[in-house]
């Protein structure tokens, strides 16, 4: 079997593949902790090896599922909160591809989940590089009033620019901006060279900002 990769850092490449008896320690050592037992240096050392297979694991599925940068860590974080539930349950006797599998189905769960809080709130979604700017523009209203009507007028400006350019120049900024895809990754999946993928998101960026911008200071009403 082959083992899971991340290509978005070293740090995250796996040192090996799991097996039956790899989970079943796992869980052993889980259930023990969870029992307040004595450690038992077995266990322990099936769990040394176990992490690190396992978190290469969660993070090549976090990126598969196009968690953006800033959002990996905590997702798969929260795919071991989940993990370290529920993975005494898991049946010692399924085959490693379905524990495998499993560990899929949890950090898609997550993942899915940030994408619902970033939807709720659409400053949250933007690229750092993009947001940053729209920081620090509040004054007399207070954080939680000043957030509610930024995240209208982004909603807005965004529902504004994709009326306004082709499909494929809003899906370069949509992947680039908003879901922080890299450009090789885009240029990858849309079949277009890197350097007009780069290109597009550098022109769509500045079209959103202008968008805005135009929102933000001729004062215009929010609703459509």
């Amino acid at each position: 079997m082959r083992t899971f990769t991340s290509n978005r850092t070293a740090s995250h490449k796996s040192a090996g593949v799991l097996d039956r008896e790899l989970v079943l320690q796992a869980q052993n050592y889980l259930l023990n902790r969870q029992k307040h037992g004595p450690n038992d240096p077995k266990l322990v050392r099936a769990w040394s090896i176990f992490f690190p297979i396992c978190d290469s694991a969660l993070h090549r599925f976090a990126v598969a599922f196009r968690v953006i940068r800033s959002d990996e860590d905590d997702c798969v974080q929260a795919a071991w909160k989940d993990i370290t539930k529920s993975i005494r349950g898991f049946r010692s006797d399924a085959q490693v591809i379905t524990f495998y599998a499993w560990l899929r189905q949890i950090v898609y769960c997550k993942a899915s989940d940030l994408r619902r809080e970033r939807a709720r709130h659409p400053t949250l979604a933007l690229d750092e590089s993009i947001a940053s700017l729209l920081v620090g523009k509040e004054t007399d209203i207070t954080a939680s009033a000043a957030q509610q009507d930024k995240d209208e007028l982004i909603s807005r400006s965004l529902r504004t620019m994709r009326r306004l350019v082709s499909e494929t120049n809003y899906e370069v900024f949509r992947l680039r901006w908003i879901e922080g895809v890299s450009i090789e990754r885009i240029a990858s999946d849309m079949t277009l060279p890197n350097a007009q993928i780069r290109y597009r998101a550098a022109r769509m960026k500045k079209k959103f900002l202008k968008i805005y911008c135009s929102f933000y200071c001729c004062g215009m009403s929010i609703s459509d």
